[in-house]
């Protein structure tokens, strides 16, 4: 019997392929021969097992563009076979966003090996110490170019035949939109302790935090029951932030909007009832302006009373005063 998988023509599978030399090689015996404790490398040129054979400043401009390339795939993405499910309507725009990342990657990767006999020759300099160690472990430039290599496949998720792979395909799209809630909620979370708590208001330059929320949620709303409400909040929230554009701040009834919707974003048990019909936006927002009223009530209770007394001090004082005056003056 056939397994129907719901809404999986909606996701396709994205695989990075991004190798990254470390700049290093293994640490042979031989290059420790006659050095003692005292005269041991710096951790520069070498930690367990290792030493560098350039500068690792070198390096860092593909960790930065694996970075980058992670980051466009996560911004709409969650992990899924080894990969990222990633919206099908959208993945035309990434793969643009992945080809110019993979043109500068490969520029950089030709740049670093025009320059690559240099840069060891370079570090032997700065570690003359241990020069014949680096050159002993240092690669050719083509040993350097197979370790630098940027790739990635995007494609379409079909099960086999088989009534197993189609159970568990379905069971690992399920979790996709399971994660996506969790991690939506824990974001939502972030936001309330980073910006909300305490606070009457909240800079508008966080827009944009929660617009990314809003089309990572939007883009997979289809995965799970509770996405589309919360994609309904987010859209509320970016509402208050519309109506104070030119501003630099949030604040009044938008703001209190603002912070109700995140705390039931942030709260699975609120989303489930909101989800259900059990709890709406106005109402929460109207026990909490209940709640404020009966905390201020208090406070202008002790303010009164607090005045009747700075009255009532003066006429006291004044009479003591007088007590001592006509005192002194007999």
């Amino acid at each position: 019997m056939k397994t129907e998988i719901k809404n999986l023509d909606k996701l396709v599978l994205v695989n990075l392929d991004i190798d990254i030399w470390s700049g290093q090689a293994k640490l042979q015996a031989s290059d420790l021969k006659r050095i003692s404790v005292e005269d041991l490398p710096p951790e520069s040129l070498a930690s367990l097992g290792s030493k560098r054979l350039c500068n690792k400043e070198h390096l860092k401009v593909f960790s930065k563009l694996k970075t980058r390339a992670n980051r466009a795939v996560t911004d709409h993405g969650r992990p899924f076979l080894g990969g990222y499910a990633y919206p099908s309507d959208r993945s035309q725009e990434l793969e643009g966003q992945l080809i110019l990342i993979e043109q500068e990657y490969l520029e950089a990767k030709r740049q670093f090996l025009n320059r690559y006999d240099q840069a060891v020759e370079d570090w032997i300099n700065e570690n003359p110490d241990y020069a014949e160690a680096i050159r002993a472990g240092a690669l050719t430039r083509a040993e350097v170019a197979e370790r630098l290599n940027f790739g990635f496949q995007i494609i379409n998720v079909q099960p086999t035949d088989s009534p197993e792979a189609q159970v568990r395909l379905k069971k690992s799209v399920q979790g996709v939109g399971d994660a996506l809630v969790d991690e939506i909620a824990h974001r939502a979370n972030e936001f309330f302790e980073k910006y909300l708590v305490g606070a009457e208001q909240v800079s508008t330059q966080t827009r944009r935090t929660l617009k990314n929320m809003r089309d990572k949620v939007s883009g997979m709303a289809f995965l799970n029951g509770n996405l589309l409400p919360m994609e309904q909040l987010l859209n509320e929230m970016l509402r208050g932030y519309a109506e104070h554009q030119g501003k630099k701040h949030v604040t009044g009834e938008d703001f209190n909007r603002i912070l109700a919707a995140t705390l039931i974003l942030s709260d699975r048990n609120k989303l489930e009832r909101y989800t259900s019909g059990d709890l709406s936006l106005e109402n929460l927002l109207s026990s909490m302006s209940g709640n404020k009223k009966e905390e201020e009530e208090p406070e202008q209770q002790e303010e009164s009373s607090a005045s009747s007394e700075s009255v009532e001090a003066p006429a006291t004082t004044a009479n003591d005063g007088d007590s001592e005056e006509e005192d002194y003056f007999f």
